[in-house]
């Protein structure tokens, strides 16, 4: 495939848009739990 088409560069974005949102997805999802944790944490702190 000619990597200077105009199909080639938006398959290829979208593929990255995907693959850096799934990226992103999982690790908000991982840390969720220790972000409510310090905030709790912080609650009790200025209480």
């Amino acid at each position: 495939m000619n990597k200077n088409s105009n199909l080639y560069q938006i398959i290829y974005a979208a593929v990255m848009v995907l693959i850096v949102g799934t990226l992103l997805a999982f690790i908000y999802m991982a840390l969720k739990p220790k972000q409510d944790m310090n905030i709790a944490n912080d609650k009790r702190n200025q209480i």
